[in-house]
């Protein structure tokens, strides 16, 4: 077999790329690397994975269906100094000792787990970290989103295969992430962009994306 890219190894396996990486890891199956960090697939390491996905159908079929619509909750976020574990005490004490009380500020908040708390109330939530404040646009904003629009744009990115180097792809391709996943984590980064700029998408919509 003539060497080929890893793009028309998922479409001939019908996978998805997560999926793909999880049975080369799972499996310790070799794939040649090319000089610019990329799968490049011979006889044996498709013969390999091709046997693999068979014997795996069902479920890797189970795993491309659960991802299709798997969601992210506040406290799935892994940040030193997390609360979520101790809300109901902190929920105890505010009811207790705060009585009637309207608005509730999270002045270091962090992932936003005690702000959610309290949705009931008017909330303010504060962080000197852009990435945490993204999250907190995404969770708290009282800006209306189209639930239907960001299904659709996360559908597309979770079915998108990008092989053109891009800023993520040039300075961090092959570190923390594969140079693919770099690739694709970078086009998507620039598309949210794009359509905010655009007016395509809101603010909280951008910060969903985002988040």
């Amino acid at each position: 077999m003539a060497e080929v890219s890893t793009a028309r190894v998922l479409n001939e396996l019908k996978i998805s790329r997560s999926t793909l990486s999880f049975l080369i890891k799972a499996h310790g199956i070799q794939v040649p690397i090319s000089e610019t960090g990329r799968y490049q697939w011979d006889d044996d390491s498709f013969s390999a994975i091709k046997n693999i996905t068979a014997e795996k159908q069902d479920i890797a079929a189970t795993l491309v269906e659960e991802k299709k619509h798997k969601t992210t909750l506040i406290n799935n976020r892994r940040y030193l100094g997390n609360k979520y574990k101790l809300l109901e005490f902190i929920k105890s004490i505010v009811s207790s000792e705060c009585k009637s009380i309207n608005t509730v500020a999270d002045v270091f908040a962090g992932t936003g787990a005690v702000a959610s708390a309290f949705l009931d109330k008017k909330v303010i939530a504060n962080d000197t970290l852009y990435s945490n404040y993204i999250c907190h646009v995404a969770w708290f904003s009282s800006q209306k989103y189209d639930y239907d629009k960001v299904f659709s744009i996360i559908e597309r990115y979770n079915n998108l295969t990008i092989t053109e180097n891009n800023y993520v792809s040039e300075n961090f391709g092959n570190t923390y992430f594969s140079l693919d996943d770099c690739s694709k984590i970078g086009f998507i980064r620039e598309d949210i962009e794009t359509r905010h700029n655009s007016g395509d998408i809101n603010l909280r919509e951008r910060a969903i994306l985002l988040t």
